[in-house]
């Protein structure tokens, strides 16, 4: 009875209390969840992501949590973080499968060989800059100085792209 008690209690914070219980658990524990966040995703910006997500949570939930008794914050935070870098995974992961089976749909559509289609995996995992020259020269037809009005750059820095992207392709396919 007590807990529903409390429950109802944390129901009546105002916007302004919540709103400092907030800003004390981001001072208090910000550091510690955004390195924990960079850590087990690997980039900043994803990290960044992940911590403003986790405050989002941590503020639709505070009711949740204030109506335990002895509830730990640093621990609820952190819980709340790691599941948000898990589900941040898990959905980058669902992206590149349907990504790479759409991809095997259209190589199957246009006759492309299972080789061919290897390729065209291996061209769309290429860093963006290459990727975007590749696909204008190789697969659009575009001459280089057509790419590089396109992508704003010179002829000569798409050739660069379009030599590097060829040695990593060569690099990955010989591995």
């Amino acid at each position: 009875m007590e807990l529903t008690a409390s429950f109802a209690a944390a129901r009546t914070m105002s916007a302004e209390e919540k709103k400092a219980m907030l800003c004390c658990w981001y001072e208090e524990y910000g550091t510690m969840i955004l390195r924990t966040c960079c850590l087990y995703l690997g980039s900043r910006a994803d990290a960044e992501d992940a911590m403003q997500e986790t405050m989002l949570k941590a503020w639709r939930y505070m009711e949740r949590f204030c109506a335990r008794e002895g509830g730990y914050a640093k621990a609820w935070l952190m819980r709340i973080a790691l599941n948000t870098c898990r589900d941040m995974l898990r959905a980058a992961r669902r992206r590149q499968q349907a990504a790479l089976s759409e991809m095997e749909e259209i190589c199957a559509e246009n006759g492309v060989s299972d080789g061919g289609c290897e390729l065209l995996r291996e061209v769309t995992m290429l860093p963006p800059s290459y990727k975007e020259a590749v696909l204008l020269y190789y697969y659009h037809g575009m001459t280089t100085a057509e790419a590089a009005r396109v992508l704003r750059v010179s002829g000569s820095t798409v050739s660069r792209r379009l030599n590097a992207a060829v040695r990593m392709l060569k690099e990955k396919t010989e591995a």
